[in-house]
């Protein structure tokens, strides 16, 4: 089937659905994106999202490649699409001890990241806003925040695809091969399906019997009302991390170990701001404007899971954490897996 004749219908508009609506539009699909605008079964983490575009710890030099390759193609969609805002010129982590940080930049170098391992003045220099300098900092040029609503709003836009404000309730299926979703109202047929539905992807494969083992945590961020430009980097501390977003916002998290449960409290992201201010040497007031509380996505193996579903035709799965730094390698590479049949060697780890 050609391209331009092919059916696809995308479940969920965060990150990653908004992604694959794109690149599926711009390969000649007729894509339309089945969501709801509250929450439920398209259960993303979009809105909640700290929105660090990065190549991670290496939990497996396979990962981290997939990540890096996906920070590159960012850069394809900002050229194609600049409206999208980013904030923050790099990263500086001080969040392990020197001897992790020396790991992790020697790792991240053969990358070609060109991150760099800083000392105490070098530090200050680099970071004049910091209240106190640690002994010792990764700084990774290359890494960014893309502010997360404004860029999957975006992408949807510009992918001109046809959007249900609907809570999908299952698969439509004929045998093994999957021809739509169902939603209260109608089935909407598809010759290719993707779920993209964040944790609501549980529900809606065990709709055909497949079975998706998936693990959530829950993350709090705290936004203060905005203050004058000041902020350059991303930080990541040992306790708390924080960047200044384009509307000047200072937004700040708990320990970046997107593992860890936090309360989800006002009162815990007004202490989040409490901590991002006391490594800061800012002379604005800091005060809480408003808080997120979102569900991280974790597939059991913390690995994402994109690609066809076993056992099924039609049918193509992409969930995972991070979906921001994911977003755009998940979308492109599996756009061109449904459109062409051909997999990305990138994606081979991540089958589901």
């Amino acid at each position: 089937m050609r391209a331009s004749c092919l059916k696809v219908v995308v479940v969920g508009k965060g990150i990653v659905g908004s992604s694959f609506a794109w690149w599926l539009s711009l390969a000649g699909a007729e894509v339309t994106v089945v969501a709801r605008d509250e929450s439920g079964h398209d259960e993303s983490a979009t809105p909640c999202s700290w929105a660090w575009i990065n190549a991670g710890r290496f939990t497996s030099p396979e990962y981290s490649r997939f990540r890096h390759s996906s920070s590159r193609i960012w850069d394809e969609i900002l050229t194609q699409i600049p409206e999208i805002p980013v904030s923050g010129g790099g990263s500086l982590i001080w969040d392990q001890p020197r001897q992790e940080l020396e790991m992790l930049a020697a790792s991240l170098n053969s990358l070609g990241r060109g991150c760099e391992l800083l000392e105490g003045g070098e530090i200050k220099a680099a970071a004049p806003y910091l209240r106190h300098a640690p002994s010792c900092a990764l700084l990774i040029p290359s890494d960014r925040a893309i502010e997360p609503v404004h860029a999957a709003a975006a992408l949807l836009k510009a992918s001109g695809a046809s959007v249900v404000d609907a809570r999908v309730e299952g698969l439509a299926a004929r045998g093994s091969k999957i021809t739509g979703v169902l939603t209260a109202s109608e089935v909407i047929q598809a010759d290719e399906v993707v779920v993209a539905a964040g944790l609501g992807s549980q529900e809606i494969l065990r709709s055909v019997g497949s079975e998706l083992d998936l693990n959530s945590t829950i993350g709090v961020l705290g936004y203060s009302s905005p203050v004058p430009k000041f902020l350059g980097h991303l930080l990541i501390g040992p306790e708390v991390h924080v960047r200044q977003d384009w509307k000047g916002r200072l937004v700040a998290g708990g320990k970046f170990d997107g593992l860890s449960s936090e309360m989800p409290t006002r009162k815990a992201a007004r202490q989040q701001l409490r901590s991002a201010k006391s490594i800061l040497d800012c002379e604005h007031e800091i005060v809480l404007e408003n808080y997120t509380v979102g569900r991280r996505v974790i597939p059991a193996d913390g690995l994402p899971k994109i690609g066809r579903v076993r056992g099924f035709s039609g049918l193509f799965l992409a969930v995972m954490h991070s979906g921001m730094t994911n977003a755009a390698a998940a979308g492109k590479f599996g756009a061109a897996e449904i459109i062409t049949g051909t997999r990305d060697a990138l994606l081979n780890p991540f089958q589901p």
